[in-house]
């Protein structure tokens, strides 16, 4: 499935902030997941053929300060991505091994360390390709092992508080049709807290489903940020309801278009300093 990159950017003068906002709309679809989870990994698509391949896309990785990594301290220990098979967990070697799609964490005491080692070394977004064992795959998700990664010893262990992404359903494709940017224009400090904008966009999928549409930053928070101090930032809304929750939506099938609104809702605490701000929300299709 293809991804739609989309921003927040803003520009303030010396009397006048000007803002707008990037938003990053994903097709693919993801299962929707606990508030306190802490990656996204989505599917793309799994090609068949003598050798299967898996793409996914890791969309988003935080972690909350003090969280022990679940392998400090062990001789080795990787993570990345990778397939759940319906006859167990993957051994994570083609993953890492074949196709460099992770790093080695044994040294970081904290998740909060390894998910910034990960960024640091891969990027996020970050997609990620490789050979898997089978196409009998029933999710996908980001995994470690307390282990070289070794062909054959299947033992991975889903990451702590992450999701399995479950396949789309068989000929489910859906697509989101949603502008680039929502530009803000030029704002004073006075009139910043609180003003709102917003883009329609649509959502067409193959098949009728029941959807929760959620949109929060690239950094897989709830709010994005627009600058270092976090005392501003825009609060991402679908259909007028938090994005962090979600909006449910009934799409009907037969690749009919499904009208919602996304608005960024700006929020400031004490004056905000003239200049050019930017930042990135993301808008995914959900599925339970």
């Amino acid at each position: 499935m293809s991804a739609k990159k989309t921003k927040i950017y803003g520009m303030l003068n010396t009397s006048r902030l000007s803002i707008l906002l990037l938003i990053i709309a994903l097709a693919s679809l993801f299962p929707s997941r606990p508030a306190n989870a802490n990656a996204y990994v989505v599917p793309v698509r799994i090609e068949p053929g003598v050798y299967p391949r898996a793409v996914i896309d890791i969309i988003s990785w935080s972690e909350a300060s003090g969280v022990t990594n679940p392998c400090y301290g062990s001789t080795q220990c990787w993570v990345g991505p990778d397939v759940q098979y319906e006859s167990g967990p993957p051994s994570l070697s083609g993953s890492c091994l074949n196709h460099d799609n992770c790093i080695r964490i044994n040294q970081y005491q904290t998740a909060e360390q390894v998910a910034a080692a990960f960024r640091s070394a891969k990027g996020i977004p970050y997609r990620a390709s490789f050979i898997i064992d089978n196409p009998d795959v029933t999710c996908i998700g980001l995994f470690y092992v307390n282990h070289k990664p070794t062909p054959g010893v299947t033992n991975a262990i889903q990451w702590p508080g992450s999701v399995c992404g479950k396949i789309p359903p068989t000929n489910q494709t859906c697509s989101i049709s949603l502008p680039a940017f929502v530009n803000h224009g030029a704002l004073s400090n006075t009139s910043l807290n609180g003003k709102t904008n917003s883009v329609s966009g649509n959502i067409t999928c193959t098949q009728a489903t029941n959807i929760n549409l959620v949109a929060r930053s690239t950094t897989g928070e709830r709010y994005v940020y627009l600058n270092s101090t976090s005392n501003f930032y825009s609060n991402p809304l679908i259909n007028n309801k938090s994005g962090w929750s979600g909006a449910n939506m009934n799409i009907s099938g037969n690749n009919a278009p499904n009208p919602f609104t996304f608005t960024s809702e700006l929020h400031a605490s004490g004056t905000v300093t003239p200049g050019y701000y930017t930042g990135n929300a993301v808008v995914i299709i959900a599925f339970d």
